[in-house]
């Protein structure tokens, strides 16, 4: 297995809630939704629904140290906000264009460290705000929205908490 410490991975990538196991993916299952309305979600079928996007590419963002367009696969939209307000509960969407689109910066959760030949685990945080992508209700729900969510201390915790594994890491095979 690749080396996974302290970098966003290249390419495409699954990306898993820590707690609840679940990866996300569109609410329409792909991602060929053309408005700005598609919300995101968690899911956990396996095997995954007939023409599911489940991957996604972390698009460096220029001049931007840090920060990413995370984009859909194989459709290639981007993750952005309902109403493009940074507050508690704004529902995570597919944006059509990179004008809509959010910048997110994947961080570090305390008590979470990067482990050597493990996919990291990081807090999706929008740029520039102190919220993070987080299931929306109550955190044992595997098919849920993902909503905005404040981290109180400043610091995100295991509720944002996502495994960023890269394409070639991920096993779907019994």
């Amino acid at each position: 297995m690749p080396d996974h410490t302290n970098a966003i991975p290249t390419g495409k990538v699954l990306i898993v809630h820590k707690v609840i196991n679940a990866y996300l993916m569109p609410d329409g299952i792909s991602d060929a939704e053309t408005s700005d309305n598609d919300e995101l979600q968690t899911y956990w079928v396996d095997p995954w629904p007939n023409n599911a996007s489940v991957y996604w590419v972390f698009e460096p963002a220029r001049d931007r140290p840090g920060a990413y367009y995370i984009r859909s696969q194989p459709n290639q939209r981007y993750l952005g906000i309902r109403g493009d307000v940074a507050k508690a509960d704004a529902v995570v969407t597919l944006r059509m264009n990179e004008n809509n689109a959010g910048l997110w910066e994947p961080v570090p959760i305390p008590g979470l460290p990067d482990n050597p030949n493990h996919p990291v685990v990081r807090a999706l945080r929008l740029r520039g705000t102190n919220f993070a992508m987080a299931t929306g209700g109550n955190l044992p729900n595997r098919d849920a929205e993902i909503h905005l969510d404040r981290a109180w201390d400043g610091e995100f915790n295991f509720y944002h908490a996502f495994l960023l594994i890269p394409e070639a890491s991920v096993v779907t095979r019994p």
